[in-house]
């Protein structure tokens, strides 16, 4: 039964061929004994029986909404979840996952949301946006980019640092599956470099708003393993033509010479090989992996 004094969540889930998972996903939403939600299915232009699985869904609980588009990517899916959705507070669940069942529910949102914290999390945040719940109004002025991989983390910083208060919840609520198809186990793109310039776009937006030294400090040191690991990589899967190559390696070269030197020692020489005979760096990377 629906309590109209509890704030309304909206849930949002972006499909794209799931129908392995689809339904899995929504019993455990739907099954949540937190009542007061809506569960926004932005189905972005699948072609197998996903839309079918959603309606016959649609049929056993009103609470959900399902939006057609053609295939726009996961950016704009979410765009639109955020633009049509009712919520005082905003959810993300991804259409392959599914959260804990109704002896964990969501039933603590009330008691937690309303308590205050002092310090934002930033270290050793969690990036990803499935597993946050977000005030809506955090949203306002910002969408998630559009043809960027990795969307996630040109936001969850900029949505922290509007938030007067962050609450950690200390239990284990969300399941992420990981399959074949996910970014990680897929062969190498310059897309890739969407995730190394999210981090330098991150420190810029630290360093305008004064966070501090340390947490800038820290985050520069990861942008230089990003940048090296993921120049190797594109080296490694010959992904790319002389001219991008170059283009790719100016671009780690001028974000990361100024950090190079808040490294540890060994990263601090490898930066240092790398920006001076990167050629060479790469033989030295090859040798040792043969």
């Amino acid at each position: 039964m629906c309590n109209s004094k509890q704030p309304l969540i909206s849930i949002i889930v972006c499909v794209y061929n799931t129908e392995k998972y689809i339904a899995k996903c929504l019993k455990s939403i739907c099954a949540q004994t937190y009542a007061n939600i809506e569960i926004i299915v932005v189905n972005d232009g699948s072609t197998d029986k996903t839309a079918m699985i959603i309606n016959e869904w649609q049929e056993k609980d009103e609470r959900i909404v399902l939006v057609q588009q053609e295939n726009k990517g996961l950016a704009v899916a979410r765009n639109v979840g955020l633009d049509i959705s009712r919520g005082e507070y905003i959810g993300f669940v991804d259409a392959d996952d599914y959260i804990e069942n109704p002896k964990s529910q969501i039933y603590d949102v009330e008691k937690f949301f309303f308590t205050a914290i002092a310090d934002r999390m930033y270290y050793g945040m969690c990036v990803c946006a499935w597993n946050k719940l977000y005030k809506k109004s955090l949203f306002d002025g910002l969408r998630y980019p559009i043809e960027k991989l990795y969307e996630d983390n040109w936001m969850i910083h900029k949505l922290i640092y509007k938030a007067k208060s962050v609450v950690f919840i200390d239990k284990e609520l969300y399941y992420y599956r990981r399959t074949d198809n996910s970014i990680m186990h897929c062969a190498f793109s310059l897309k890739r470099f969407d995730n190394y310039f999210a981090q330098v776009e991150r420190i810029a937006f630290f360093e305008k708003n004064h966070a501090s030294r340390n947490l800038i400090d820290a985050w520069k040191v990861d942008c230089v393993k990003f940048g090296i690991s993921y120049w190797f990589q594109m080296k490694d899967s010959k992904c790319a033509t002389k001219e991008e190559e170059k283009e790719y390696y100016t671009a780690v070269k001028n974000s990361i010479q100024d950090f190079v030197k808040l490294c540890p020692i060994p990263l601090r020489m490898k930066g240092i090989i790398f920006l001076k005979m990167p050629h060479l760096f790469f033989l030295l990377h090859c040798a040792k992996q043969n």
